[in-house]
């Protein structure tokens, strides 16, 4: 069973320690956008994570940009 290097770093982002969750989240966005393309459903799934995480932190002009960019994948645009 292949495990795609993305979903590794996406597990290991929501398992990780708080200060280090940010960068995982950012490796598994590179790793899903270099595999699959731009607008794939992996590169949506880690922004949707990502979304989450910088709303929890209060991080919300970030996780703005994030959900944002997630809606013109969407949309399609």
């Amino acid at each position: 069973m292949r495990i795609e290097k993305y979903k590794m770093l996406l597990s290991a982002a929501q398992h990780a320690a708080p200060e280090q969750k940010q960068i995982l989240y950012q490796r598994a966005y590179n790793s899903a956008e270099q595999s699959y393309g731009k607008n794939s459903p992996e590169v949506y799934a880690v922004l949707s994570a990502l979304t989450s995480h910088l709303e929890n932190r209060g991080i919300y002009g970030d996780s703005f940009a994030c959900r944002e960019q997630a809606k013109c994948m969407f949309r399609g645009s």
